[in-house]
């Protein structure tokens, strides 16, 4: 019986020796392959991390204030943008308006900015009326069409 059991016992370590050869050339093929996806992801995290810089210097909200100064001639909205309810709706009873500064009751339309080729200064308002005037209710009407996807002139 121990003759036979020999055979059969250098067979099965035969198997077991293959066996063995081939998950540790297996294992050291996944462990190549784990080195590099791991080296690739640092690559992406690094890129990551550039383009978040780049976006917070892209985003940085004095750069655009510049820029858009700049390049489109906006200006910060202050108090001589506002308006009263008065000159834009002149069926406005004014009665109880008079904590309203004259500066703000005259100002009836929104102050237009220079734009590149324009003939008028900086600052030119348009006389109420004239088809340069943008009244509060132009306005409404305009954000209610783009806020509905509607093409605006």
């Amino acid at each position: 019986m121990i003759r036979g059991a020999t055979p059969v016992s250098l067979a099965t370590g035969a198997l077991f020796a293959v066996f063995v050869f081939t998950l540790k050339y297996e294992v050291q093929d996944l462990e190549g392959e784990f080195s590099h996806l791991s080296r690739s992801i640092k690559r992406e995290r690094q890129a990551i991390h550039v383009l978040n810089a780049e976006w917070s210097h892209l985003n940085d909200p004095a750069r655009l204030r510049q820029l858009a100064h700049e390049q489109m001639g906006l200006v910060s909205l202050n108090a001589s943008h506002l308006v009263g309810p008065g000159p834009l709706f002149p069926e406005h009873n004014t009665a109880g308006d008079e904590n309203i500064s004259p500066s703000v009751r005259e100002a009836a339309t929104i102050v237009p900015l220079a734009t590149p080729g324009s003939s008028k200064p900086p600052g030119h308002r348009p006389s109420v009326g004239t088809p340069e005037a943008i009244s509060f209710n132009q306005i409404q009407a305009t954000l209610r069409a783009l806020s509905e996807g509607q093409v605006v002139d």
